[in-house]
């Protein structure tokens, strides 16, 4: 997360906002559930479990919708 979700502030490495000082904790927590699952997915395709790399695909991009998560799930639809 580059801005605050609250004030559109520039964020630095904490979990305050330097402007608001909203407690950004939880977005943080959940854009990177979703960096997490959406590398999980990319190793499920690598070793061939296309179906479960989809899934998991979509359980990245309900909390983060991000490009590589959204290109990836385009790319193994149209594969399969």
């Amino acid at each position: 997360m580059e801005r605050c979700c609250v004030c559109k502030a520039r964020l630095k490495e904490t979990s305050v906002c330097p402007r608001c000082n909203a407690d950004l904790s939880l977005p943080l927590n959940i854009e990177q559930q979703a960096e997490i699952l959406c590398s999980k997915a990319l190793m499920l395709f690598g070793t061939g479990q296309l179906a479960e790399a989809i899934e998991t695909l979509e359980q990245s991009i309900q909390l983060k919708s991000s490009p590589l998560a959204l290109q990836l799930q385009g790319f193994i639809r149209r594969i399969e």
